[in-house]
């Protein structure tokens, strides 16, 4: 028998290689590996279950938690399009509640419950100005089908009828298999409240005492139905487990399943492998790992061969979508033989995915690409259309963004929306769809070495409706993302160049003398942008076309050189006032060097013209004095990360990442770290943690290298805890051990010098406070600020901000303790701080 991508229709999803191995136990055949796009980068392993073609996927080994599986499954549903349904399936921790009586070796399966769908990303969320933590958003249901099925199987298995037994006795048979994923003798549960000793690779040396006492049971998996919490961090604390457990009754904790929900309708099913406590040890790794692929066979051998019903149908867009940011320009003209290029090269059976129109800045590439998706949406009115600028990464990730709102997907992370929106194009079967990259100039951008780059190109996924197409002015790259396909954009003919002159005139006459046009076109190079800007400055100044002519010829300029003169009104005093914002908006308007987008109204400013202005600044010595000014603006205006100043800062974040990368400004930055650690921490509250601790880290050098490490602790503290957000553990603890020690200094050197109750010396005790709590020393951090307000009540009086402040924190981490059942008495071994 021939399979192809067409013939699979389930996806089972691993993240560990061990969980891979015990899929591999239960498939009946394993099928012939099949060709795959480039851009899909997972390896497959084809086979078929219970007469279910299947297809299996393991994430990258050493790369885990929920972004890595979006991505896996991502490809995976791209290239192989008919999958209806998903299985996670693999190990996670189980929580010990005693009703439900989780053991290890046990089975926990995903189940919406009232207020749940299963699945509960547990990190996702806002912390309130309360300092509580609300989680935000809900993922996906199982699909119905399945739900189905595992109401069967319950039913079956309360009747003593359940086939997993039956499964893992016969494959258990097999020795290979026995050897591999052996049932171990030992399953210990310690008190929550006490910890492995001395970091051995077993639990020889915990205190038998402290174990749990259980009845006895049967040595056999059994199957608990409810929520499972997924995050990017490892539970590893009985307490914190303890502590969201009883908040979102939760049955097992592990690090995949909220990456996939929205991305395909799946179904979770984990092994219990530990009590996700600090005696975590991989002994039944194993066997978890086999009895939850041996339940994921049970289930397919319950799904129906013949099911086809809508529960597992994809999401079909139920309408066309159009994002365009630009009116149709009622002035175009000519450039039929391009156009007529994309429409033949999109139009053909097997045709090329992505096209480029490549050609210098000013010919026309964006006029072109908008009056094909106009001709488009009236030619085909089930076409979506998208259009995404890309002057800058911000850019893209606020295109992004907004294509998100469009077509309706529901919280989205900018860390995330680029893979959403891929998975969303790739799932629309059935519908057409154009993207459109404009002004894709920037080589890095797309296939550098940074991960912006990679992300770019992942979004290239081929697809049999949509199609993609770039401008772009840089011909190595139009090459390297579409070739063979690369239309060339050169400088129109004359008889086109008079025609978009003469749109653009109010005077028509003014072309009755073909000589003058022709000679006047010729010092604009037939520039479509030029010559548009030329005929707005004669209709401004009411000027014939040999004025204008002469103007370029006296001023020995190029067009490059025109976009930097000053515009300004001739017939206007020297010494009168420049004109107000709305006049000169107007008069950029008028010159087609800014553009209003209908939907929002914002205002786009030409890169070409962009670039010219820059020159002007740098010619006339003024660059460095507008980063100057554009940085104190930025200063005073940049909100911080509270959760209701995200739309504000979103809008902000592009011009100040902008600002950093300057080199006028990057000289001057220290001056500024005020403005750069709010940037870096909005980033961060975004989801955009590599840029994020790129700034960190440099900003901290910055002040390290010029005040020293007391006060770079701040920049220290915020890289810190961004290398705990990337998963990069030791760094991030390494990180945190000199935050701590650097804090602990400032504060005695200030006791000495300053004295005790001085105001600095206060301020150091509140900020080390501060950092034992965010290190989670929460005892310590308690007993340092209860002194601190009441030195403060004392020497700067109870309704100082700086007292108050530190009250309404203290107050805040009492209460955080009293709600989680946390401890304020001194853990055994803890030594109240002599500070």
């Amino acid at each position: 028998m021939t399979f192809t991508h067409a013939s699979y229709t389930v996806a089972w999803i691993c993240a560990l290689p061990l969980e891979l191995a015990a899929a591999k136990v239960f498939l009946d055949q394993v099928h012939p590996r099949l060709t795959q796009p480039e851009s899909d980068h997972n390896v497959y392993t084809l086979g078929s279950v219970a007469g279910h073609n299947v297809v299996v996927v393991c994430l990258p080994t050493g790369v885990y938690g929920t972004t890595s599986a979006t991505a896996a499954v991502s490809h995976l549903i791209s290239t192989y399009q008919n999958v209806r349904f998903g299985l996670m399936v693999g190990v996670g921790g189980g929580v010990p509640k005693g009703d439900p009586d989780i053991r290890l070796g046990d089975i926990v399966v995903s189940k919406p419950t009232d207020t749940s769908s299963g699945v509960i990303q547990y990190d996702y969320g806002k912390t309130l100005q309360s300092g509580r933590f609300h989680r935000t958003g809900s993922l996906n249901k199982p699909p119905s089908l399945l739900l189905k099925v595992i109401a069967q199987m319950d039913s079956d298995y309360m009747l003593g009828k359940a086939s997993l037994s039956n499964i893992l006795a016969s494959s258990l048979q097999k020795d290979k298999v026995r050897k591999q994923f052996p049932r171990p003798p030992k399953d210990q549960l310690f008190q929550p409240l006490y910890d492995h000793v001395n970091n051995r690779p077993d639990c020889a040396y915990c205190d038998p005492s402290q174990q749990v006492n259980r009845p006895e049971r049967i040595p056999e998996p059994y199957i608990h139905y409810g929520l499972i919490a997924s995050g990017n961090q490892v539970i590893k604390d009985a307490r914190t487990r303890d502590l969201f457990a009883q908040e979102l009754d939760i049955l097992c904790f592990e690090m995949e399943a909220a990456g996939i929900m929205d991305v395909i309708p799946s179904l979770v099913i984990r092994g219990i492998c530990d009590y996700c406590d600090s005696h975590k040890h991989k002994e039944w790794q194993p066997y978890a790992a086999f009895v939850a692929a041996a339940y994921a066979k049970t289930v397919l051998m319950q799904v129906p061969l013949q099911e086809r019903s809508g529960d597992l149908e994809k999401s079909v867009p139920g309408k066309r979508h159009w994002m365009v940011p630009f009116r149709q320009n009622p002035g175009f003209v000519g450039r039929e033989g391009e156009i007529t290029k994309v429409e033949e090269l999109f139009g053909k059976v097997n045709g090329p995915f992505k096209v480029a129109l490549c050609g210098l800045g000013g010919v026309g590439k964006t006029q072109i690409a908008l009056e094909l998706t106009y001709r488009m949406r009236e030619r085909d009115p089930t076409c979506s259309v998208f259009w995404i600028p890309c002057t800058s990464n911000a850019s893209i990730e606020q295109a992004f963004m907004g294509i998100a709102q469009t077509i309706g997907l529901q919280d989205v992370k900018p860390s995330d929306v680029k893979e959403r929106v891929k998975v969303y194009l790739s799932q629309a079967s059935g519908r057409k769809w154009l993207l459109i990259f404009d002004n894709a100039d920037d080589m890095d951008m797309w296939v550098g070495e940074c991960a912006s780059a990679t992300e770019l190109a992942n979004i290239l996924a081929p697809s049999e409706q949509g199609h993609i197409l770039f401008t772009t002015r840089n011909r190595k790259l139009a090459v390297r993302l579409t070739s063979p396909f690369v239309i060339d954009v050169s400088e129109p003919d004359t008889e086109t160049g008079v025609k978009i002159l003469e749109e653009g005139l109010q005077k028509k006459e003014l072309l009755d003398n073909r000589d003058k046009t022709i000679a006047l076109l010729k010092q604009l190079t037939f520039l479509p942008l030029a010559i548009s800007q030329a005929a707005a400055y004669i209709n401004s100044n009411n000027i014939k076309l040999s004025d204008y002519t002469a103007l370029l010829k006296e001023q020995e300029s190029d067009v490059v050189e025109l976009l930097s003169e000053d515009f300004g009104d001739d017939g206007r005093y020297q010494d009168i006032q420049n004109p107000k914002k709305v006049d000169a908006v107007g008069l950029l308007k008028a010159f087609s060097f800014v553009a209003e987008e209908a939907k929002d109204h914002a205002l786009s400013l030409h890169r070409l013209v962009h670039l010219s202005t820059r020159n002007w600044l740098r010619r006339e010595q003024q660059f460095s004095l507008q980063i100057q000014k554009t940085a104190n603006h930025l200063k005073q205006v940049f909100p911080g990360n509270e959760h209701r100043n995200q739309k504000l800062w979103r809008e902000y974040l592009p011009h100040a990442l902008s600002l950093a990368g300057e080199s006028d400004f990057q000289r001057e930055r220290e001056e500024y770290t005020r403005l750069l650690q709010n940037v870096g921490r909005c980033l961060r509250t975004d989801g955009r943690y590599s840029e994020a601790a790129v700034l960190f880290k440099d900003m901290t050098k910055v002040r390290r290298r010029k005040l020293g490490d007391d006060d770079a602790v701040s920049l220290m503290a915020d890289l810190a805890s961004t290398y705990s957000d990337q998963g990069r553990w030791e760094e991030a603890k390494e990180l945190k051990v000199q935050v701590l020690e650097i804090s602990k200094r400032v504060l005695e050197i200030r006791k000495r010098v300053l004295g005790p109750e001085h105001p600095c010396t206060l301020t150091s005790m509140a900020n080390l406070a501060f950092t034992l709590y965010s290190q989670e020393r929460v005892y310590e951090a308690v007993v340092l600020m209860e002194k601190c307000v009441r030195l403060q009540v004392r020497s700067l009086g109870p309704s100082h901000p700086h007292t108050k402040n530190s009250a309404r924190s203290l107050k805040r981490w009492k209460e955080m303790a009293e709600s989680s059942t946390d401890s304020l008495e001194a853990p055994r071994g803890t030594v109240a701080p002599q500070l």
